[in-house]
């Protein structure tokens, strides 16, 4: 798929879900495999970890540890993002900033979960507001050359200006109160931080089964279809503090 048939495929789309599943077939011509979507309008740590991650298919394990160690402080593609006026790779990310103990912890834990190279596009919004996407992809060899950059901006931007539509045509959920039983908001922080189902059962002391259930009661509430945005949606509408 080039940029011309995602464009004109994006255009077409009549939900998110729909919008989301062609703009991974897309970004995986570039070796992209990975993407989070997010909204960097926020000064404060719980704010900006709340928003980071509208939408996301990084592993739920690293989600859980980036947000369980604070990485959203010292991480560079963070910080990159909310000064650049333009698209811009991992390794200018990294250049930017002085290496500290703290980065490169952060950089190995990402390659341990083959998250090794990637780019960041930040979307400006009117009065200021910003929004931004991140690719990476579970294999190395991603291309990162200017051209790969810029035909992904043009999608990334693409893709913002559908999601926008579609987001406003859809009803907003979150006017309608989330109520997580006990049970499925335990699960959920722990998953939140970086726990697997395995390890969530040995912990709460029940069988993994019941995890499984539990988190898909969480999903089924949330209307999301996995662990890491249940995480992200739970933390942004201020149902669990797994911290």
């Amino acid at each position: 798929m080039d940029l011309i048939d995602f464009i004109t495929v994006s255009n077409r789309c009549k939900t998110v879900e729909e919008l989301t599943d062609h703009f991974l077939v897309f970004i995986q011509e570039f070796g992209f495999d990975r993407f989070i979507f997010s909204d960097f309008g926020h000064d404060e740590r719980e704010d900006k970890e709340k928003n980071h991650g509208i939408l996301v298919n990084y592993p739920q394990e690293w989600m859980g540890r980036y947000f369980d160690q604070h990485y959203i402080d010292v991480d560079p593609v963070y910080k990159k993002m909310v000064v650049s006026r333009r698209p811009f790779t991992w390794a200018e990310a990294r250049d930017a900033v002085p290496e500290t103990a703290s980065t490169k912890l952060l950089q190995n834990e990402a390659s341990e979960f083959k998250l090794h190279d990637g780019i960041g596009v930040p979307i400006f919004q009117p009065l200021g507001g910003l929004v931004g996407m991140g690719f990476s992809g579970s294999e190395k060899g991603v291309r990162t050359d200017v051209d790969a950059v810029s035909i992904i901006n043009a999608a990334a931007n693409q893709f913002w200006l559908v999601y926008s539509v579609l987001r406003k045509a859809e009803p907003v959920s979150e006017e309608v109160p989330v109520h997580l039983a006990p049970r499925e908001n335990d699960v959920l922080c722990w998953a939140a931080r970086g726990k697997t189902r395995q390890e969530i059962a040995e912990v709460l002391m029940i069988s993994e089964s019941a995890v499984k259930r539990y988190l898909e009661g969480a999903f089924k509430k949330l209307n999301v279809n996995n662990t890491a945005l249940a995480v992200v949606k739970a933390l942004r509408m201020g149902l669990i503090a797994p911290y």
